[in-house]
């Protein structure tokens, strides 16, 4: 009988725990309601330059695992088929994040994806490393090095969001990237107080 109630009493705790790391609506303490578009495969999709910014968007993907589970995120790594689809797997979500670190738009890969951000007017979410000593690069080197015709698309729509070493303002940017993606799906960000998923990011709460 203590051995069937322990093992409930564990699994209960890990399920709470699980819940608390999830990001949470203030007013209601419920996680955001993700949609899809129709005819879209994944709510994010992460472009990087393997060189530079490989190990970050793992980072980012594992934690948005957590806090937003039911977000479906493609990354080359772990969801690509063929060279010759990374365009069709663009078209197929609704957002583009740009890891925006050195050598960006010079890789072959990350033109082709933010290429086809821009042609198909995705609405995307601009994450950048700075440092250095991580594959960074000053952000106005990077942005004079995007292409005239996707600078407009790629810069202008809202700003760009740092990506640092630190947890906690990781997650300030983890807030801003689920925000974007609740706004381009129609969702509960794209409605009343919370519209934009910009600023308003601030009424999530971990």
């Amino acid at each position: 009988v203590l051995l069937p109630l322990a093992l409930f009493l564990v699994a209960r705790r890990f399920k709470l725990a699980k819940r608390r790391r999830q990001l949470l609506w203030r007013s209601t303490r419920q996680p955001p309601r993700l949609r899809s578009k129709a005819g879209s495969e994944y709510h994010l999709f992460l472009s990087h330059a393997w060189s530079s910014g490989q190990d970050q968007v793992h980072m980012i993907k594992r934690r948005l695992a957590t806090l937003a589970p039911k977000m479906k995120v493609f990354l080359d790594v772990d969801d690509l088929e063929e060279f010759g689809t990374l365009a069709d797997n663009v078209a197929a979500s609704d957002v583009v994040l740009l890891f925006l670190s050195r050598g960006y738009f010079a890789s072959k890969a990350c033109k082709i994806e933010y290429m086809a951000a821009c042609r198909l007017g995705k609405p995307v979410v601009v994450v950048h490393e700075s440092n250095e000593n991580h594959g960074g690069a000053p952000l106005e080197e990077l942005r004079d090095q995007c292409p005239d015709e996707c600078r407009a698309h790629l810069f202008g729509s809202r700003a760009v969001v740092p990506w640092l070493r630190s947890e906690t303002f990781q997650l300030v940017t983890l807030k801003k990237i689920v925000a974007v993606v609740l706004s381009a799906d129609g969702g509960e960000a794209a409605t009343g107080k919370q519209a934009g998923g910009g600023d308003e990011i601030a009424s999530v709460a971990s």
